[in-house]
């Protein structure tokens, strides 16, 4: 399995669980739009925590660029 495939079956786990309640939908754009742009940004970053061979957790970031709305 590819990390990528990993780190969504962590989100899809901790996301939809009580409480969180995302969608399978509101998942497949996190796998599809959201994690492939953001791994494509400048100096991107990705940190997994395994436990018995799966992945459990998981955190990621990138260098914000000017004009990101979160930068500004």
């Amino acid at each position: 399995m590819a990390v990528a495939d990993e780190v969504v079956e962590a989100y899809r786990a901790a996301s939809t669980a009580p409480g969180r309640d995302e969608t399978e939908e509101q998942v497949e754009r996190f796998a599809t739009e959201m994690l492939p742009v953001h791994a494509r940004r400048e100096a991107f970053r990705l940190v997994l925590l395994r436990e018995a061979g799966l992945v459990r957790g998981f955190g990621y970031g990138f260098t914000g660029q000017h004009g990101m709305w979160w930068t500004e």
